[in-house]
């Protein structure tokens, strides 16, 4: 083992130890003070929850969509099953072994032809840019309570400016050349550039949407009770909690820290007791609905084959992902 592989093999030890530690903290707020949930088992067993699983796996097939439009430029329902199925078949790479390995999943699962994996992995990025851009546009819309009042001025300015740089950097067409000239090799005619403004506000869109099912998943859960919690309040601090999720690179798919996270932004509204138990209650719909997902795009193929071949005779799929008009 090299002395980089080993490295990275205790930062992601590191980062597991982490995130497990954090979500044990979660859990012991959570279950110290019992009789203060009873509000929140009380809406789980009259459907809360199964809502805001739905919620959640409406929210991921609206993403999926939004990677087969960047994928193909455009939307191609003769494609979309195949693309979608290989977003959820990359959902668990987050979790096992961390979050860059669902893009290298992303990757590996088109390298049967289908897709240059360059350029999958640059497809991801651009996805990954606009989706963090909206969270942290959504995030910026409420400070955190727990922060003093010129401080969290300073946090939403900062992630308003954040979702501008994301945004941008997700819809540039050229920025793989603009941040490295010599990888221009790399890319050759129209490859060079990205899907076409048309189909990454189409891609954009679709992730708006899949943040609006999200957010409403969560505000379902958040909302029981004689919680003093309003709608928008709720959806910014699942965002900023998933953003610091992201920020803990090492961390597999934010466990502990996105829910630490949650209670840090939540309790100064709520109580630390309420927001642990909303925070893993959060944890388990998302992570429900991804597996539900995850199942299925494994599962389909085996019904109905994805097709291997190229999008049709003589043409090639780089430089139709990247046309500068959709199909």
């Amino acid at each position: 083992m090299s002395c980089s592989e080993a490295r990275r093999s205790r930062l992601r030890g590191f980062g597991l130890f982490l995130g497990l530690a954090a979500l044990v903290w979660v859990v012991t707020e959570a279950s110290g003070r019992s009789r203060e949930l009873a509000w929140l088992l009380q809406d789980l067993a009259a459907g809360r929850f199964a809502a805001s699983v739905a919620c959640c796996l409406a929210s991921q097939i609206l993403f999926a969509a939004a990677w087969h439009v960047l994928a193909r430029n455009g939307w191609i329902g003769a494609r979309a099953i195949g693309d979608m199925s290989r977003w959820a078949q990359s959902l668990p790479g987050k979790y096992l072994p961390g979050k860059i390995w669902q893009g290298v999943a992303r990757g590996a699962l088109y390298a049967d032809g289908d897709t240059a994996p360059r350029g999958v992995l640059l497809l991801f990025l651009r996805e990954q840019c606009l989706s963090l851009g909206l969270c942290a546009a959504i995030a910026a819309t409420y400070a955190p309570a727990a922060l003093p009042p010129r401080a969290g001025a300073w946090l939403q300015v900062g992630l308003a400016c954040g979702a501008v740089a994301l945004t941008w950097a997700g819809i540039w067409r050229r920025w793989p050349i603009a941040i490295s000239p010599r990888s221009s090799r790399l890319w050759s005619g129209r490859s060079r550039v990205g899907p076409s403004y048309r189909a990454s506000a189409l891609a954009w869109l679709l992730q708006a949407g899949a943040y609006s099912a999200m957010s409403a998943g969560f505000v379902v859960l958040a909302g029981g009770g004689d919680m003093p919690l309003a709608g928008s309040q709720a959806a910014a601090a699942m965002c900023l909690s998933g953003l610091i999720g992201v920020a803990a690179l090492f961390v597999p798919a934010g466990i502990g820290v996105r829910e630490a996270g949650l209670v840090w932004g939540l309790a100064p509204w709520v109580g630390t007791a309420e927001a642990a138990g909303l925070a893993l209650m959060w944890r388990l719909a998302i992570t429900g609905a991804e597996v539900m997902f995850s199942g299925a795009g494994f599962l389909l193929p085996l019904v109905r084959p994805l097709r291997a071949a190229g999008p049709g005779p003589g043409r090639d799929l780089r430089t139709d992902q990247n046309s500068s008009t959709p199909e």
